[in-house]
C-alpha cells in the first residue's frame, strides 16, 4: 500500500496522515506500508499548526466520501471508517493476470491519498461605513472612502 500526502501550502508546521494498525503507524519503506490480506486499518490525521484544516482522503484514486473531515489545531484523529458508511478500512487483495491493460486497471490499488485544505478566511467590507470585517464579525480594520 502507498500514501502520499499533499499540503495546500508551504509555510508552518504542516499537517500529516500515516497508515496504522490499532492506533500503532505501519513503518514506511520507500513511501510503502505492507499490511496483509483482509488486514484492517486506520489512517492517522494530526494537524500541528494553529489554523484548523480539512482533510479529504481517497482510497485507490476514488475520494471515501463527497465531504471531508476537519482537523483542528493540535488534534490527532484514527480514522477507521468510511465518513458515509458504516464500513472499516480493509486492505484486500485478488489474483489478476499479466497484461498492460490488467496493469493499467489496477494502477491505483493500494494507493491512499489525503489532501489538506488550509481554512479560507472572508472578509467584510461595509461600503457606508469603510470598516472591514473578519468572518467572526470583528472590526480588523478602518479605512475613509473617497
Amino acid at each position: 500500500m502507498t500514501y502520499i500526502t499533499t499540503n495546500t501550502w508551504g509555510f508552518g508546521k504542516l499537517p500529516y496522515a500515516n497508515i496504522s494498525t490499532k492506533k500503532n503507524r505501519l513503518k514506511k519503506y520507500d513511501g510503502n506500508v505492507y499490511l496483509e490480506d483482509g488486514q484492517e486499518f486506520e489512517i492517522e490525521l494530526f494537524n500541528p499548526s494553529k489554523s484548523q484544516v480539512l482533510a479529504v482522503i481517497k482510497l485507490n484514486g476514488e475520494r471515501i466520501s463527497q465531504s471531508g473531515i476537519i482537523v483542528r489545531p493540535g488534534e490527532r484523529i484514527w480514522l477507521e471508517r468510511y465518513l458515509d458508511k458504516n464500513s472499516r478500512f480493509k486492505f484486500e487483495t485478488y489474483q489478476v493476470g499479466n497484461s498492460k491493460e490488467v496493469e493499467e486497471a489496477i494502477a491505483n490499488n493500494g494507493l491512499v491519498e489525503v489532501e489538506f485544505y488550509n481554512e479560507k478566511k472572508y472578509s467584510y467590507i461595509n461600503p457606508s461605513s469603510g470598516r472591514i470585517y473578519n468572518d467572526q464579525g470583528s472590526t480588523l480594520e478602518y479605512r475613509d472612502w473617497e
